[in-house]
């Protein structure tokens, strides 16, 4: 199993990122596209080699800016979606699991981030089929 342990910047909610154009066509705010962008740059450079396949578990403890009421579950998808555009998984539909909690408020905001491969990548299931096999052509 493959873990990563992220620290990222607070995300703006759904409603600060996306639009609904004239025709009704859905698209990306300015400051969703910085956020994206940013979170993307922040996550390849931490994770350089890594990339999860299979199912994941994913954790997320969001520490607000300041004491106000808000909805954390508006920031999942913002969070996910950027993460998701940093290359580190292919698809939020790889997500099986998922826990989002609220965390004391820090200065500035934060998001602590921790997502689990629940299976093997395909290089090592195949070299765990392939040991698997040889054990038993012994």
């Amino acid at each position: 199993m493959t873990t990563v342990r992220l620290k990222l910047p607070y995300p703006p909610t759904v409603n600060h990122v996306y639009g609904l154009g004239r025709k009704g066509t859905l698209y990306m705010k300015p400051e969703g596209k910085a956020y994206t962008e940013r979170i993307a740059w922040t996550v390849k450079s931490l994770c350089r080699t890594t990339k999860l396949f299979g199912p994941l578990a994913v954790a997320y403890i969001l520490h607000p800016p300041d004491k106000r009421k808000r909805d954390i579950a508006n920031c999942e998808k913002v969070l996910t979606d950027a993460i998701q555009a940093s290359g580190l998984f292919d698809d939020d539909f790889q997500i099986a699991t998922m826990i989002l909690s609220r965390g004391e408020p820090v200065v500035g905001g934060s998001v602590e981030v921790v997502i689990t491969a629940t299976t093997p990548c395909p290089a090592v299931r195949k070299n765990i089929v392939e040991r698997a096999v040889s054990e038993l052509s012994r």
